[in-house]
C-alpha cells in the first residue's frame, strides 16, 4: 500500500523466477510455482490491483495507506483495513496488544489514527465464516491453543518454535487439515476423485506454503508431512536443443532494432488524440459495485449495470489533482516514462465524450454518474480515474507502437533468439523448469530424470506421460511440451489443446500434402513466447501470436503469424487490433525491407485459427452475419478439413498466391 512500485516489481520478479531467493541448485526458489498466473499473462499491475481488491478489501484507485484500529469490545484484537475500506481484512490476535499498540506509535504512527478507539464485534470469531472478509491473522499460537481453521493457505512464523517440539507439530498439523471431497479429511487424489475427476487447479488450492525465519524446526515439520503423506515440490529443468541445419537456413525474424529506446527518444502527452486513440476505452465497473453492496441492506440484489455516460455537472465534483497525482503514480508504476501529463488537459479528456464520437464506454449502475453521498462521489473519484488511466495506456500503447513499428529490422533467425533464451542459465540453451507435487512426486521425478537420459524419448517422440509432448521435427526446438497432469508445472506453459491441435493438423499437412507444393518448399515452425522474448505487435497490449511459421522457397520466405484462439468474446472486427493484423502486415513487411536492406523477398502475414466453432462464433462475432467465406477473407479460419474447406490448405495457398 505504501510502496506499490516495490510491490509490482516484486510481483514480476517472482512470476518470471528472479525473486533472488535460491535453491542449493541454484534455481529460483519460486521458479514455475505461479502457473495459473503465468498462463494468463496477467501484466504485474493487473495483479497488484487484484490483491489489492480481493485481499485487502479495498478499491485499487481509493487505496490509502494501513491502519490499525484497537477494537473495543472485542478482548484484545486490532483490526487491519486500508484507508478507503470499509472491510477489516486483517485481524491481530496476540494477547498482548497493549505492548504492541505502543511499540507502533513510537515506531509507525502513521498506522494508528489519534482516536482509534472502535466498538465492533469480534473480527477473530468470524474467521471461519464463509462471508468474513479477513484473509489475514496475525497470531498463529491460536493453532496451538486449540483453534482450529479450514481456511489456512499461507503461515508465516518469525521467532517461533524455534526448538522443536510438540506444540509446533500441533500448529502445523491443524494448518495442514482441510474437509476435503465429503469431509474426507484428504487432499484429492485419484482415489477420491468424483465423476469426470477433481476440479482444474483444485491442487492450488489445497497447497498449504509455510514461510519461516530462523526455522531450524523445518526439518521435524518435512518429517511430519512426510508421515502424512503431503510432500514438497521437485524442481526439475528440461533443457531444449535448437536445430542447427534449420537455423543455418537464412530465416530471418523481424525484431526491434538493438538502440532504439523508446522512451528516451519521444515524447507523449496525455490529451484528448482520436487520432491515435480510435476505440473508446472500456472501465467495467459492474462487479464492483456488487462487491461493495455486499452486507448492506441491498446485499442480494446486485445490479449487474449499464452503460453510463458522466455528464458535466458530475464532472465538477471529482477531485481533479487527485486524480493527476494517481496517474503521476500509474505512470512511475508502468514505466511510461516519456508520458508527461499535463493537469488541465485530464477534464477535457472526459468531457469529449458523445454520443457519436465516445471516448469511453463506463458499464456501472446509474446512480454513479449521479452522486448523492460522500461515499458515491469516491466511487465517481475512483471511475474517472480508471478511465483516465486506461486513456493513457492506450495513447502510450498506440505512440509507441507507431514508433517501434518504424524501426523493426529483420534479423538472422539464431539460437540466441529471445524465442530460445527462456529460463536459459549462462551461456546456456533454453529450459523448461518443472515443479513435481503430489504423492507420487519422487515416483514422477525419477521417470523425468530417465527422459533426459533417453534422448531418442525425449525428443524425437510423441508422449502423454510423465511429460505430454509433441514431436513435429519441423519445430525449430524440441521437446515441445503440452499442458501436463495436475501434479506438474511448467514455465513457460505448455501448449494448450488449441495449440496442441494447429501442431498436429500441420504436421499431418506437412507429411500428407507436402508434394502438392513447389519442390523447393520448406517449412519451419517456433513457438512464440510471451512479451519480454517473443514477436509481439503491441508492445503494452500483449499481442504475442503463439506461433510463428515460415513457409520458404529458394527465393522467398513467408513468415506468416498464427494464433489458435478462441473468438466467442472477441470485440467486433472494425475494433480488433488482433484480427486486423494481416491487414498492416504487408505494408509493414515493405518497410521493413526497407531498413533491413531490401530483404524483397520476406512477406509477412497472419491467421487467427479460431477454437471456436463457425457455427457457435457466426452467431456472436460482429453483427452476426460472417460467412465462412467472410471470416476467411479477413484471416480468420476455423479447425476444419475438407474437399471444400481445409484451413491449412488455405494459408499455403495464400502464401503460393502473395509468392
Amino acid at each position: 500500500l505504501s510502496d506499490p512500485d516495490w510491490a509490482q516489481d516484486a510481483i514480476a520478479q517472482l512470476l518470471t523466477g528472479n525473486s533472488g531467493f535460491r535453491q542449493d541448485d541454484r534455481q529460483d526458489l519460486f521458479a514455475g510455482q505461479f502457473a495459473q498466473l503465468t498462463e494468463q499473462r496477467r501484466p504485474a499491475a493487473d495483479i497488484y490491483r487484484g490483491l489489492l481488491r480481493e485481499t485487502l478489501r479495498v478499491d485499487p484507485d481509493a487505496a490509502g495507506g494501513l491502519l490499525i484500529h484497537d477494537l473495543q469490545g472485542s478482548d484484545g484484537e486490532l483490526g487491519l483495513i486500508a484507508a478507503g475500506s470499509n472491510d477489516y481484512f486483517g485481524v491481530i490476535n496476540i494477547g498482548d496488544t497493549a505492548a504492541f499498540k505502543k511499540l507502533v506509535r513510537e515506531n509507525a504512527p502513521e498506522l494508528a489514527p489519534p482516536q482509534d478507539e472502535f466498538f465492533r464485534a469480534s473480527l477473530f470469531a468470524d474467521i471461519n465464516h464463509p462471508d468474513t472478509p479477513v484473509n489475514l491473522l496475525v497470531g498463529s499460537r491460536k493453532f496451538m491453543e486449540g483453534w482450529n481453521s479450514w481456511r489456512v493457505a499461507n503461515m508465516g512464523l518469525l521467532n517461533i518454535g524455534q526448538s522443536e517440539g510438540s506444540q509446533i507439530i500441533q500448529l502445523f498439523g491443524r494448518g495442514v487439515r482441510l474437509k476435503g471431497r465429503a469431509m474426507s479429511l484428504k487432499r484429492s487424489s485419484p482415489d477420491n476423485a468424483p465423476p469426470g475427476g477433481h476440479p482444474k487447479q483444485l491442487r492450488l488450492l489445497e497447497t498449504l506454503n509455510i514461510f519461516a525465519l530462523r526455522a531450524n524446526y523445518m526439518g521435524k515439520f518435512r518429517e511430519y508431512l512426510e508421515n502424512e503423506g503431503i510432500n514438497e515440490s521437485i524442481p526439475l529443468e528440461i533443457p531444449i536443443r535448437s536445430n542447427a541445419a534449420f537455423l543455418g537456413q537464412n530465416l530471418v525474424i523481424p525484431r526491434l532494432d538493438a538502440t532504439a529506446q523508446f522512451d528516451a527518444s519521444e515524447v507523449v502527452v496525455l490529451r484528448h488524440n482520436p487520432a491515435a486513440v480510435k476505440t473508446p476505452v472500456t472501465v467495467d465497473l459492474s462487479a464492483t459495485v456488487g462487491v461493495l453492496q455486499s452486507g448492506s441492506p441491498a446485499a442480494g440484489s446486485a445490479i449487474a449495470g449499464q452503460e453510463i455516460h458522466i455528464p458535466p455537472p458530475s464532472l465538477d465534483l471529482v477531485d481533479w489533482t487527485a486524480a493527476w497525482l494517481n496517474l503521476l503514480e500509474y505512470k512511475t508504476r508502468q514505466g511510461y516514462h516519456c508520458l508527461v501529463i499535463p493537469h488541465q488537459n485530464l477534464r477535457s479528456i472526459l468531457a469529449a465524450h458523445t454520443a457519436d464520437q465516445p471516448v469511453y464506454r463506463l458499464i456501472a449502475d446509474a446512480a454513479l454518474a449521479h452522486p448523492a453521498s460522500y461515499a458515491d462521489r469516491q466511487r465517481l473519484q475512483a471511475a474517472v480515474t480508471a478511465i483516465l488511466q486506461k486513456y493513457a495506456d492506450a495513447l502510450y500503447r498506440q505512440r509507441r507502437m507507431e514508433w517501434e513499428t518504424q524501426r523493426l529490422v529483420y534479423k538472422p533467425l539464431t539460437a540466441a533468439d529471445p524465442n530460445f533464451q527462456f529460463n536459459a542459465a549462462e551461456s546456456g540453451p533454453g529450459q523448461y523448469q518443472v515443479q513435481v507435487f503430489g504423492e507420487n512426486r519422487n515416483e514422477l521425478a525419477r521417470q523425468i530424470k530417465a527422459l533426459l537420459d533417453d534422448c531418442n524419448a525425449l525428443y524425437q517422440q510423441d508422449a502423454a506421460a510423465p511429460l505430454p509432448r509433441i514431436h513435429f521435427d519441423r519445430h525449430l526446438y524440441q521437446p515441445l511440451l503440452l499442458k501436463p497432469g495436475q501434479d506438474i508445472t511448467l514455465s513457460p506453459q505448455g501448449l494448450n489443446d488449441g495449440e496442441q491441435a494447429f501442431v498436429q493438423d500441420l504436421r499431418q499437412f506437412w507429411e500428407q500434402k507436402r508434394d502438392r507444393l513447389p519442390a523447393d518448399t520448406e517449412v519451419f515452425l517456433l513457438r512464440n513466447q510471451s512479451r519480454g522474448r517473443g514477436v509481439g505487435f503491441y508492445a503494452d497490449g500483449g499481442f504475442f501470436p503463439d506461433f510463428i511459421l515460415w513457409i520458404k522457397t529458394a527465393d522467398q520466405q513467408r513468415i506468416i503469424f498464427v494464433e489458435p484462439h478462441g473468438m466467442r468474446h472477441e470485440l467486433p472486427y472494425g475494433n480488433n487490433e488482433k484480427a486486423q493484423l494481416h491487414a498492416r502486415l504487408p505494408q509493414l513487411a515493405a518497410d521493413i525491407a526497407q531498413r533491413s536492406g531490401g530483404e524483397n523477398a520476406v512477406e509477412l502475414d497472419a491467421f487467427i485459427i479460431s477454437v471456436t466453432p463457425y457455427d457457435k462464433l457466426t452467431l456472436s462475432f460482429d453483427d452476426g452475419s460472417w460467412s465462412r467465406e467472410r471470416f476467411a477473407e479477413n484471416h480468420i479460419l476455423f479447425r476444419e478439413g475438407d474437399s471444400e474447406y481445409d484451413y491449412l490448405e488455405r494459408i499455403f495457398r495464400v502464401a503460393r498466391e502473395a509468392g
